[in-house]
Protein backbone atom coordinates (compact mmCIF):
# COMPACT_ATOMS: atom_id res chain seq x y z
CA UNK A 1 0.00 0.00 0.00
CA UNK A 2 1.31 3.69 -0.89
CA UNK A 3 1.23 6.37 1.73
CA UNK A 4 0.88 9.79 0.86
CA UNK A 5 1.69 12.70 2.54
CA UNK A 6 0.43 16.66 1.64
CA UNK A 7 1.77 19.56 3.53
CA UNK A 8 -0.64 21.81 4.94
CA UNK A 9 -0.77 25.66 5.36
CA UNK A 10 -3.82 27.80 6.55
CA UNK A 11 -3.96 30.85 8.45
CA UNK A 12 -6.28 30.44 11.94
CA UNK A 13 -7.35 27.40 11.07
CA UNK A 14 -9.64 25.42 13.47
CA UNK A 15 -10.86 22.20 13.66
CA UNK A 16 -12.81 19.75 16.30
CA UNK A 17 -10.19 17.05 17.76
CA UNK A 18 -13.35 14.51 16.37
CA UNK A 19 -12.62 15.77 12.95
CA UNK A 20 -12.94 12.30 11.08
CA UNK A 21 -15.91 12.52 9.53
CA UNK A 22 -15.96 16.40 8.69
CA UNK A 23 -12.47 15.48 7.23
CA UNK A 24 -13.48 13.27 4.94
CA UNK A 25 -16.57 15.16 3.96
CA UNK A 26 -14.51 18.33 2.74
CA UNK A 27 -11.76 16.09 0.82
CA UNK A 28 -14.64 14.40 -0.78
CA UNK A 29 -16.00 17.59 -2.25
CA UNK A 30 -13.01 18.92 -4.72
CA UNK A 31 -12.11 14.96 -5.11
CA UNK A 32 -15.21 12.68 -5.58
CA UNK A 33 -12.79 10.13 -6.19
CA UNK A 34 -12.52 9.78 -2.45
CA UNK A 35 -15.85 9.29 -1.90
CA UNK A 36 -17.31 5.77 -0.40
CA UNK A 37 -13.88 4.83 -0.83
CA UNK A 38 -13.39 1.69 1.37
CA UNK A 39 -9.84 1.13 0.31
CA UNK A 40 -8.20 4.14 1.16
CA UNK A 41 -6.97 5.49 5.30
CA UNK A 42 -7.12 9.15 6.03
CA UNK A 43 -4.94 9.50 9.51
CA UNK A 44 -6.58 12.22 11.63
CA UNK A 45 -4.96 15.75 11.50
CA UNK A 46 -1.97 16.56 13.88
CA UNK A 47 -2.49 20.50 15.08
CA UNK A 48 -2.11 22.13 18.09
CA UNK A 49 -4.66 21.98 21.27
CA UNK A 50 -6.40 25.20 21.56
CA UNK A 51 -8.93 25.06 23.54
CA UNK A 52 -10.55 21.45 24.74
CA UNK A 53 -12.20 19.77 22.15
CA UNK A 54 -10.50 22.13 19.16
CA UNK A 55 -6.85 22.08 17.43
CA UNK A 56 -5.64 24.64 14.97
CA UNK A 57 -3.48 23.43 11.93
CA UNK A 58 0.63 24.52 12.85
CA UNK A 59 3.58 24.32 10.90
CA UNK A 60 4.19 20.50 10.94
CA UNK A 61 0.82 19.58 10.10
CA UNK A 62 0.20 17.09 6.90
CA UNK A 63 -3.02 15.00 5.83
CA UNK A 64 -1.53 11.59 5.44
CA UNK A 65 -3.64 9.07 3.31
CA UNK A 66 -2.77 5.25 2.17
CA UNK A 67 -4.34 3.36 -0.48
CA UNK A 68 -4.00 6.33 -3.34
CA UNK A 69 -2.89 5.84 -6.93
CA UNK A 70 -0.81 8.58 -7.97
CA UNK A 71 -2.57 10.18 -10.30
CA UNK A 72 -4.77 10.56 -7.10
CA UNK A 73 -2.22 11.82 -5.08
CA UNK A 74 -1.11 14.44 -7.96
CA UNK A 75 -4.52 15.59 -8.48
CA UNK A 76 -5.08 16.12 -5.07
CA UNK A 77 -1.70 18.13 -5.10
CA UNK A 78 -1.91 19.99 -8.30
CA UNK A 79 -5.45 20.98 -6.98
CA UNK A 80 -3.70 22.69 -3.92
CA UNK A 81 -6.75 23.28 -1.76
CA UNK A 82 -10.19 22.38 0.22
CA UNK A 83 -11.98 23.98 3.13
CA UNK A 84 -12.12 22.54 6.46
CA UNK A 85 -14.72 23.50 9.12
CA UNK A 86 -15.47 26.06 6.22
CA UNK A 87 -11.70 27.66 6.74
CA UNK A 88 -9.57 26.94 3.32
CA UNK A 89 -6.54 24.74 4.11
CA UNK A 90 -3.16 25.38 1.19
CA UNK A 91 -1.80 21.78 0.33
CA UNK A 92 2.00 22.58 -0.24
CA UNK A 93 3.10 19.59 -2.07
CA UNK A 94 3.44 15.68 -1.64
CA UNK A 95 5.58 12.63 -0.46
CA UNK A 96 5.16 9.32 -1.09
CA UNK A 97 6.10 7.21 1.84
CA UNK A 98 6.66 3.86 2.32
CA UNK A 99 5.31 2.25 5.61
CA UNK A 100 8.27 1.12 7.99
CA UNK A 101 7.96 -1.27 10.74
CA UNK A 102 7.57 -0.02 14.33
CA UNK A 103 7.67 -1.72 17.60
CA UNK A 104 4.99 0.12 19.03
CA UNK A 105 1.76 1.14 16.78
CA UNK A 106 -1.29 3.12 18.06
CA UNK A 107 -4.39 3.92 16.81
CA UNK A 108 -6.81 7.16 18.17
CA UNK A 109 -9.91 5.43 17.94
CA UNK A 110 -11.08 1.89 16.93
CA UNK A 111 -14.01 0.41 16.40
CA UNK A 112 -16.43 -2.31 16.06
CA UNK A 113 -19.86 -0.76 14.54
CA UNK A 114 -22.46 -3.12 16.87
CA UNK A 115 -19.10 -3.76 19.93
CA UNK A 116 -20.20 -1.34 22.13
CA UNK A 117 -19.43 -3.38 25.63
CA UNK A 118 -16.20 -3.63 26.95
CA UNK A 119 -16.14 -7.18 26.63
CA UNK A 120 -17.56 -7.40 22.85
CA UNK A 121 -14.53 -5.01 21.91
CA UNK A 122 -11.99 -6.64 23.66
CA UNK A 123 -13.16 -10.00 21.77
CA UNK A 124 -13.54 -8.66 18.49
CA UNK A 125 -10.08 -6.96 18.42
CA UNK A 126 -8.60 -10.02 19.68
CA UNK A 127 -10.12 -11.81 16.41
CA UNK A 128 -8.65 -9.38 13.95
CA UNK A 129 -4.84 -9.13 15.85
CA UNK A 130 -2.58 -11.36 14.22
CA UNK A 131 -1.15 -14.43 17.36
CA UNK A 132 1.18 -12.87 20.16
CA UNK A 133 0.66 -9.00 19.20
CA UNK A 134 -0.27 -7.60 22.53
CA UNK A 135 -2.47 -4.62 23.19
CA UNK A 136 -3.55 -1.66 25.29
CA UNK A 137 -7.10 -0.03 24.86
CA UNK A 138 -7.36 3.18 26.48
CA UNK A 139 -9.69 5.66 26.90
CA UNK A 140 -13.18 5.31 25.05
CA UNK A 141 -14.72 7.72 22.18
CA UNK A 142 -17.86 8.10 20.11
CA UNK A 143 -17.38 8.55 16.21
CA UNK A 144 -18.78 12.31 15.50
CA UNK A 145 -20.91 12.28 12.11
CA UNK A 146 -21.30 15.80 11.63
CA UNK A 147 -21.89 17.04 15.04
CA UNK A 148 -23.85 13.70 16.30
CA UNK A 149 -21.83 11.46 18.68
CA UNK A 150 -22.90 7.82 16.86
CA UNK A 151 -23.03 5.86 20.33
CA UNK A 152 -23.49 2.81 18.40
CA UNK A 153 -20.06 3.42 17.15
CA UNK A 154 -18.43 3.50 20.29
CA UNK A 155 -14.67 2.78 20.18
CA UNK A 156 -11.07 2.79 21.89
CA UNK A 157 -7.73 4.61 21.70
CA UNK A 158 -5.48 1.00 20.86
CA UNK A 159 -1.71 0.54 21.60
CA UNK A 160 -0.48 -1.91 19.92
CA UNK A 161 3.25 -3.45 20.93
CA UNK A 162 5.59 -7.57 20.38
CA UNK A 163 4.87 -7.12 16.71
CA UNK A 164 7.05 -8.71 14.03
CA UNK A 165 8.23 -6.18 11.17
CA UNK A 166 5.58 -8.13 9.05
CA UNK A 167 2.65 -7.85 11.27
CA UNK A 168 3.16 -4.31 12.26
CA UNK A 169 3.82 -2.99 8.26
CA UNK A 170 0.50 -5.48 7.89
CA UNK A 171 -1.45 -3.75 10.52
CA UNK A 172 -0.48 -0.55 9.01
CA UNK A 173 -1.31 -1.43 5.67
CA UNK A 174 -5.36 -3.07 6.25
CA UNK A 175 -5.80 -1.11 9.90
CA UNK A 176 -8.61 -2.78 12.06
CA UNK A 177 -12.43 -2.08 12.75
CA UNK A 178 -14.99 0.32 10.76
CA UNK A 179 -14.83 3.65 9.57
CA UNK A 180 -10.96 4.20 8.09
CA UNK A 181 -11.71 6.64 5.91
CA UNK A 182 -12.65 8.84 8.14
CA UNK A 183 -9.66 7.98 10.80
CA UNK A 184 -10.70 5.34 12.81
CA UNK A 185 -8.64 2.19 13.13
CA UNK A 186 -5.64 3.81 11.43
CA UNK A 187 -2.51 2.52 12.86
CA UNK A 188 0.62 4.47 13.30
CA UNK A 189 3.89 4.37 14.82
CA UNK A 190 4.42 6.64 18.11
CA UNK A 191 2.27 7.52 21.15
CA UNK A 192 -1.07 9.26 21.88
CA UNK A 193 0.16 12.87 23.22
Amino acid sequence: MTAYEFNLRGTNVLFPTDHGYMLRSALSKPFPFLHGRHDIQIAPLRGTRTVPGMCKLDKGSTLHIRGLTPDEANLISEHGYFFLNGQQVWIEGCRERTLTPSTQLVSRLVLFRDHVDPEEFLKALTEKLPVGVLFSVGRSHAAVIKTNPIRRWKGYTVTLTNMTPEQSILIQQTGIGHGKSMGCGVFYPGTIG
